[in-house]
């Protein structure tokens, strides 16, 4: 929300509102390592995290400012088309980080196991595992399980014997 409000101010040209609600968004993005919340706003948010890191030279998010900047060079991950059998590899790392408990869901998946054995294996109820599977397929941009156990073998996210 704050971030279409940063982009509101920019607007209607009230820059030092956008640049302090921004820098305000960067700070609570900062412990999660939210990325993808910036990224996908486009071109004026990150014309106005340049400005926010030329304004706050020692900022206490400066590594998460300059993550988010990076980001927004980094050309999008090619979605396969319908002619192509497997999906696009790309090395590049993933815009949006998976958390501690998709990584245990992605490694159960990557075993074989079922919605209920992750649920059981992980004690939470089986709508919890369909949800972090959501994020899990919308993060490494797969439609279905395998695809994402094989875009997170690409990605280094899990170990040659998973």
């Amino acid at each position: 929300m704050w971030l279409l409000q940063t982009q509101a101010y920019q607007m209607l040209k009230l820059q030092q509102d956008a640049l302090s609600l921004l820098a305000q968004a960067v700070h609570l993005g900062a412990p999660e390592g939210y990325i993808r919340s910036f990224v996908d706003e486009g071109p004026l948010i990150a014309d106005l995290l340049f400005q926010l890191r030329k304004q706050e030279h020692q900022a206490k998010d400066h590594l998460y400012l300059e993550t988010l900047l990076r980001a927004f060079n980094q050309q999008p991950i090619p979605q396969p088309t319908h002619l192509e059998k497997e999906p696009s590899l790309s090395p590049q790392p993933l815009l949006d980080p998976l958390s501690a408990r998709e990584q245990e869901v992605l490694h159960l998946i990557a075993r074989g196991a079922s919605n209920q054995e992750i649920a059981e294996a992980l004690v939470i109820v089986p709508g919890t595992v369909k949800h972090h599977i959501t994020h899990l397929l919308s993060k490494l941009e797969a439609t279905n399980r395998t695809q994402a156990v094989a875009r997170a073998r690409a990605f280094g996210l899990l170990g040659k014997g998973a």
